[in-house]
């Protein structure tokens, strides 16, 4: 009787064991992967490069030099993010008669456009509601660029879609 108790007990901290051991695995391998996926999808050198050209269409917005501000409160594409804390453009649904918003969907593969302060979202009281409106990946860039970016950035999604109907998502910013 004691002898079968004994590996009970021997069997469940075996088990315990284990299961902390490949807790603590899941967890490192869990932290790569999101740093690994961090290198890869956000600031690339692509991306940056795309960036400014987005950053240079935007200027010349219908041939007129209009500010950022402009831009985004002025555009029906465009809205804003709690309370003018901040601007989104939704690329992904504009119809091919807005030649130069078109553009940026078609040929940069453009989804959307933010215009925002890391600084103002990630220390903001309200951070939960104004982060309710911006996707995931983006919160995830956000995040990484942390709350030392004080001033307005420019920071465009990318989505590139493949014929099979999977996609890769990549993130840019640009102080304007």
């Amino acid at each position: 009787m004691r002898k079968n108790g004994f590996v009970f007990i021997e069997t469940v901290l075996v088990i315990c064991i284990l299961s902390v051991t490949l807790l603590i695995l899941y967890s490192s391998y869990a932290h790569i992967l999101r740093v690994t996926r961090q290198k890869s999808t956000f600031d690339t050198t692509d991306s940056i490069y795309t960036t400014y050209y987005v950053k240079k269409i935007i200027d010349n917005y219908n041939g007129t030099d209009i500010s950022f501000d402009q831009f985004f409160r002025t555009n029906s594409y465009c809205s804003s993010i709690n309370d003018n804390s901040g601007f989104m453009c939704d690329i992904s649904s504009i119809p091919d008669t807005e030649t130069q918003l078109y553009q940026l969907k078609n040929i940069y593969d453009v989804d959307k456009i933010y215009y925002l302060s890391p600084n103002n979202i990630l220390t903001n009281e309200n951070k939960t509601n104004y982060l309710m409106e911006v996707d995931a990946t983006t919160i995830d860039y956000i995040k990484s660029l942390g709350i030392g970016v004080t001033d307005n950035i420019l920071i465009v999604k990318y989505k590139h879609s493949y014929s099979d109907g999977h996609y890769e998502v990549y993130h840019a910013s640009m102080e304007v």
